[in-house]
């Protein structure tokens, strides 16, 4: 059995304003927003040329009711070659991780992100290294196939929701002891 490992990571069309900490995207939408310190670096010496980053490649957070979407810019490229590249990203997000539950009233997936390694002691209380539960918008069916199993899913962000496009693989996670 391959190693299952997680992330959560995408990519946005829009704008970061970290004065603001918010991304606004091509549609007008507003997110709040955080960045990792080489993106804030960047934006603060060179802001000429980090206003020509239109694709931002993000990690996203839900809140604790799934209601609301947070990103966090991990990179933001300048470079046309790869600003190219993202384009064809735009929009999607790849999670992978341990489906926790279902809320069928609510029709959210919960999924469990776990770090795919160890993190080292300094940085432990960062959240960007805790972690975190995704709800996702729409259904894993049937449930009972999903639960408490490693799944890797592709979604779409429109507005306030990561919506379900197709669930690419689902596994029993590996327990290394």
């Amino acid at each position: 059995m391959p190693n299952t490992y997680s992330q959560a990571v995408g990519v946005v069309k829009g704008t970061f304003i970290p004065e603001k900490d918010l991304v606004i995207t091509h549609d007008g939408t507003q997110y709040p927003a955080s960045c990792v310190p080489g993106v804030r670096r960047f934006y603060e010496r060179k802001p000429e040329e980090a206003a020509k980053a239109r694709y931002l490649v993000c990690w996203p957070r839900t809140s604790e009711t799934g209601t609301q979407i947070h990103l966090c810019v991990t990179d933001a490229p300048a470079d046309p070659a790869r600003q190219a590249s993202l384009k064809r990203e735009a929009g999607r997000f790849r999670v992978s991780g341990v489906v926790t539950n279902q809320r069928s009233r609510l029709n959210k997936v919960v999924v469990r992100v776990v770090r795919s390694f160890a993190v080292p002691k300094p940085c432990r209380k960062w959240s960007q290294f805790s972690n975190h539960l995704l709800f996702l918008s729409g259904r894993a069916s049937p449930a009972a196939g999903f639960a408490n199993k490693h799944a890797t899913f592709v979604c779409d962000l429109e507005g306030q929701a990561l919506r379900i496009r197709s669930i690419e693989d689902s596994q029993e996670p590996e327990v290394s002891v």
